[in-house]
């Protein structure tokens, strides 16, 4: 019984330690894959994605008018 009352706050005391270790915005979590190493071969960029949109909403419009 003491063995295990010591074995949890040794555990409860290592966990403790790592959540009130402060962390930078960015910086992520431990074995996550840094965003500036992503491939981003092939996908749209935001502009992009917004200009279809635009684009999408127009056409509907028009085609609305024409109705």
């Amino acid at each position: 019984m003491k063995y295990s009352l010591l074995a949890a706050a040794l555990i409860l005391t290592l966990t403790g330690c790592d959540q009130l270790k402060s962390h930078e915005p960015g910086e992520g979590k431990p074995g996550q894959y840094p965003p500036s190493l992503w491939n981003r071969e092939g996908q749209l960029t935001d502009a992009e994605i917004e200009a279809a949109q635009k684009e999408a909403e127009a056409a509907a419009q028009q085609q609305q008018a024409e109705q």
